[in-house]
């Protein structure tokens, strides 16, 4: 498998917080850690940053509206749990949202290498998008839901 940059790679990195796959209900018991990561990216770079992210290549499409788990910045995302890949990184459909109203932090090396690249998305070969596929559903990168309280209610 060939990364974006000509390396060999076998596997794909979670894009920080957002390569978690979980649904929009499970996602939101990690708004406590994306608190302490919102307004880390000006807002003049967060446009360039989105657009990249949206133009990701679609590894797998889940059918679902997640909303902003947040403060409501924005509405809705269609496929928002999906997930998306530039060949180096994974992350969930809603990121280029959160980066878009709230600046949150991505890992610095995804960054790096996002501006060299000019924020050009690279083309994605579906045998490649085929791979990762396998590679995230036998990775088991999910979410695990949090136990059922005590009194029955979650």
């Amino acid at each position: 498998m060939t990364s974006i940059d000509g390396e060999n790679s076998g596997f794909l990195k979670p894009l920080g917080i957002f390569g978690v796959i979980a649904s929009g209900l499970d996602f939101e018991q990690l708004r406590d850690q994306m608190y302490e990561i919102v307004d880390q990216i000006p807002k003049q770079e967060r446009p360039k940053i989105a657009e990249y992210l949206q133009a990701g290549a679609i590894v797998f499409a889940i059918m679902e509206v997640t909303t902003d788990v947040l403060e409501g910045r924005f509405a809705h995302v269609v496929g928002g749990s999906s997930v998306l890949t530039d060949g180096r990184y994974y992350w969930r459909r809603d990121t280029a949202a959160y980066v878009q109203h709230y600046g949150v932090s991505l890992p610095e090396e995804f960054l790096a290498n996002g501006k060299r690249r000019n924020w050009m998305p690279p083309v994605v070969e579906p045998e490649d998008v085929l791979r990762f596929d396998s590679f995230l559903m036998k990775s088991g990168a999910r979410l695990r839901r949090r136990p059922p309280s005590q009194n029955g209610l979650s």
